[in-house]
């Protein structure tokens, strides 16, 4: 039947994909692209890892066949498709006075100190961009690379910080973090894939494109 064929036609899609990620989708794209592999066990992958802005470079060097980023980067070259959304929270240790607490109108981050994301990454920009529309002047911030030294700021006592909720799942389920509830509405962000708009399409690019453009998100 049509199932069967579909599935013997995935077998046998063949080749091999660079991937970029920026770090946001480190906590994303390794289920995707298990679930990927055990349906086209063909097509090998790899996955680099950089912020927004160097996986845009390297999609218009064609150093790689598709690149998740955190923001909308399209241009002449790349086609952007949006593909989830991911909410960016703001996230304090247990035991913070703003922590865990019913939601705190917005006035009451002012002057608190923020840990962030370092300026030219799409997470920091959005978060910057959020506390700016709210009103919310921080009292200092202090920016890190990546998302796994800005959780170690955070719990070291920083500050508070406002981070993609994908990559604190698991902290905040331990109980590790608590999150700070604004009495304002969500800082919702999309998260995109780039492809090239020229050059061959190759079938394990578009199998992992479809596969990724039709997952269900979480």
């Amino acid at each position: 039947d049509m199932h069967d064929l579909v599935v013997s036609l995935q077998r046998e899609v063949a080749g091999h994909l660079v991937i970029g990620a920026s770090t946001i989708w480190e906590y994303i794209l390794p289920d995707m692209m298990a679930a990927f592999r055990a349906a086209y066990p063909k097509v090998s992958m790899e996955l680099m890892v950089g912020n927004s802005s160097r996986i845009v470079e390297l999609m218009m060097d064609k150093r790689m066949h598709l690149g998740f980023v955190g923001d909308d980067r399209g241009g002449l070259d790349l086609e952007t498709m949006p593909v989830m959304e991911n909410e960016i929270v703001v996230v304090a240790p247990p035991g913070h006075t703003l922590a865990g607490k019913p939601p705190v109108s917005p006035e009451a981050l002012t002057g608190q100190p923020f840990a962030l994301r370092e300026a030219e990454s799409a997470t920091a920009r959005i978060a910057g961009h959020y506390l700016h529309s709210l009103g919310i002047a921080p009292g200092s911030v202090v920016e890190f690379g990546s998302h796994e030294s800005l959780k170690a700021a955070i719990r070291a006592g920083f500050g508070l910080g406002m981070i993609s909720k994908a990559a604190v799942q698991q902290e905040l389920a331990a109980g590790s973090f608590a999150l700070v509830r604004l009495l304002a509405p969500p800082c919702i962000r999309q998260l995109y894939v780039l492809r090239s708009r020229t050059g061959a399409e190759s079938p394990a690019r578009k199998a992992f494109f479809e596969f990724v453009t039709h997952y269900p998100t979480r």
